[in-house]
């Protein structure tokens, strides 16, 4: 049997809108869009297809290997057949044959303001 708070009894159980206002606040607040330092932001694009995915978010220490790791499952194209290329403001910074596989993002200097 459910038991019903009637107004007026003192119920301290929030109402419906109040439990969704709440939820509301707390995923769309302040601190959840926060990330860590050691976060980067980046927009990728792909050559051959009109794909932009806007502020991807990778760790800075993560290895390039897994960033086309994790390119592949955006786009489909195997990590062996990927031609990275680093733009800073749509100018080149680095490409493809200066990123081994195993080699960090933090050592091309990829920053964002997050």
């Amino acid at each position: 049997m459910a038991a019903t708070a009637e107004a007026g009894t003192g119920s301290n159980e929030p109402t419906y809108g109040e439990t969704v206002g709440a939820l509301r606040s707390y995923i769309t607040g302040p601190g959840t869009m926060q990330a860590a330092a050691s976060t980067v932001k980046l927009t990728i694009t792909h050559s051959n297809l009109k794909q932009r995915i806007m502020e991807l978010r990778f760790d800075r220490h993560e290895s390039i290997q897994s960033v086309k790791d994790t390119l592949y499952t955006y786009n489909g194209t195997s990590p062996g057949m990927m031609e990275l290329r680093l733009l800073r403001g749509g100018t080149l910074v680095r490409r493809h044959g200066m990123f081994p596989a195993y080699r960090a993002v933090i050592k091309y200097s990829c920053s964002s303001t997050i």
